[in-house]
C-alpha cells in the first residue's frame, strides 16, 4: 500500500460524513448547473464521484479526474 492518504482511504471514503457533505455541495451546484447550456462537465478532484455521479441527470457526459487511482477505481465500480 502507498503512503498517499487518499489511496489508503478510498474504499472507506464514502462514509456518512462525506455523503452529508456531498449532499450540501450537490444542493448548491445543481441549480447552477441546471442553468447552463453546456452538456458536460469536469469534476477535478472528483474522488469517488460522490458529487458528480449525483449530477449526471443534468448532463450528457462527466469527466471525473482525481490524482488517486484508488478513488477513481471506487467511482468506476459505482458506474459499472
Amino acid at each position: 500500500m502507498t503512503d498517499q492518504p487518499f489511496e489508503q482511504i478510498a474504499k472507506r471514503y464514502d462514509n456518512d460524513k462525506m455523503q452529508a457533505l456531498a449532499q450540501v455541495i450537490i444542493e448548491q451546484v445543481r441549480p447552477v448547473l441546471h442553468q447552463h447550456t453546456s452538456r458536460s462537465f469536469l469534476d477535478y478532484g472528483g474522488g469517488t464521484g460522490l458529487v458528480s455521479l449525483e449530477l449526471t441527470d443534468l448532463v450528457e457526459s462527466v469527466l471525473l479526474v482525481d490524482a488517486s487511482s484508488q478513488m477513481v477505481g471506487v467511482a468506476k465500480e459505482k458506474v459499472h
